[in-house]
């Protein structure tokens, strides 16, 4: 084996250690597509994988393949880490690899009481639409089937027709009932409403509105299906993200010293400022959220049990029932029974999860994680057997197929298997 250049050795370190600048993304890439060496790009890759805890339960296949499937990624990238700005190689996500933890001994689980996942943070090149996923689960999707395969198969031939994640798409449904389908439609006029020209572009829905006569205010509402999301420009120039199953509800113009919007589901804002007009978000008769100018996300589905509110930049006010609660950057309020709790410091990166384009749980039941994956992929979800506490914890990209993310599930004692097209069944 020839010997690791010294750039090579220390690029192959700054980028798994995750410390890598873009100057140094740049010439990694280059050094992978220009040199014609795949052994020493391999070599240097095993070199610093090795340092990694938990490597000792990959077998030698596993490790082969996560180092094949790296160059084979990067190599076939079509656009050159010279042509992407400062901003896009900084922006990296950072999804994590999920491996099993070793069982315990029966008392030292019980005293846990929580299957947990040994996690450790993995780089995917976001700009250039790469996800790499290092799983021991995952992993053997991209394998051929071998003699000791005989589970995964199993697990393979309980899934009939695979299901697609999901996708960016919506309705539109117009003041006189009209409903338009949002979903591939081309860029253009959509339609004109209440003095407002409704324009999509490249997926984005904004409303561009022509004047304040309040007797031309009509009301649109965008709606994501199940397994849709969707970004809209309101007509007073917020934005919205809306995830799947959601709503919202709004005039053709905003009017008045008040901006409100109606909602269901879970939305993320960024809300236009406007010192003469607060914006307000309705959610249901005993809950709305109070704003200036500022960045939140609320989620609001009925089957959470919970109504929650988080904070990542400006102020808030939530309102429920009787009880009103002003929120600080970083902060979350939620319902609790007829009243509401402020939760200083939650876990701002599982919240926003799913405008990244993830899946996160932490230490979230079976029930959490299922329902999470009903609405994403179109599903409906049975359990069978009796309730069950254990938690979970990870991170998995949102583009798997269904097929993919049983095989994560597999991987980690959720045993689950899919009847007909839309129907999982989990054995708890």
């Amino acid at each position: 084996m020839s010997r690791i250049p010294d750039d090579i050795d220390y690029l192959w370190r700054q980028y798994l250690s995750e410390k890598a600048t873009a100057g140094e993304l740049d010439r990694l890439f280059r050094y992978i597509r220009d040199t014609g060496n795949d052994s020493l790009h391999a070599a240097a890759i095993r070199k610093h994988l090795s340092g990694y805890k938990g490597i000792e339960h990959w077998s030698a296949a596993t490790q082969s393949d996560i180092v094949a499937n790296i160059l084979q990624r990067y190599k076939n990238k079509d656009l050159p880490a010279s042509q992407l700005s400062e901003t896009q190689l900084s922006a990296v996500q950072l999804p994590e690899v999920l491996l099993p933890q070793p069982e315990l001994p029966e008392t030292q689980a019980q005293a846990a009481n929580t299957r947990r996942l040994v996690i450790r943070r993995w780089m995917s090149y976001a700009a250039a639409v790469i996800f790499i996923v290092i799983t021991v689960a995952v992993y053997s999707i991209y394998r051929q089937p071998g003699p000791g395969d005989a589970a995964s198969a199993d697990v393979a031939a309980a899934v009939p027709a695979d299901v697609e994640p999901g996708k960016e798409g919506a309705l539109l449904t117009l003041a006189d009932g009209t409903v338009i389908v949002l979903d591939g439609l081309d860029d253009g006029l959509v339609a004109s409403q209440g003095g407002a020209n409704v324009v999509l572009n490249e997926g984005q829905l904004a409303y561009d509105a022509k004047g304040n006569d309040p007797a031309r205010v009509v009301y649109n509402v965008i709606s994501t299906p199940k397994g849709r999301q969707f970004h809209i420009q309101l007509p007073d120039g917020t934005h919205a993200w809306l995830n799947s199953a959601s709503s919202i509800r709004f005039p053709s113009t905003f009017i008045g010293k008040e901006r409100v919007v109606d909602i269901t589901g879970e939305i993320y804002f960024e809300v236009a400022k406007n010192k003469e007009a607060s914006f307000k978000v309705q959610i249901n008769e005993d809950a709305s959220v109070e704003v200036l100018g500022t960045h939140f996300n609320v989620n609001a589905y009925e089957d959470e049990g919970s109504i929650q509110t988080t904070l990542l930049e400006g102020a808030v006010r939530m309102r429920f029932a009787s009880q009103t609660e002003s929120l600080t950057p970083g902060q979350r309020a939620r319902t609790v029974g007829q009243g509401m709790v402020v939760d200083k410091s939650p876990n701002l990166d599982q919240i926003m999860a799913w405008t990244k384009g993830l899946f996160i749980f932490d230490d979230d039941d079976v029930y959490t994680v299922m329902r999470q994956l009903e609405r994403w992929y179109d599903i409906q979800v049975r359990f069978e057997g009796e309730r069950t506490e254990k938690q979970y914890n990870g991170k998995i990209q949102r583009n798997l197929k269904l097929s993919q993310i049983l095989k994560v599930l597999e991987g980690v004692g959720i045993h689950v298997r899919l009847e007909g097209e839309r129907m999982l069944v989990v054995s708890t």
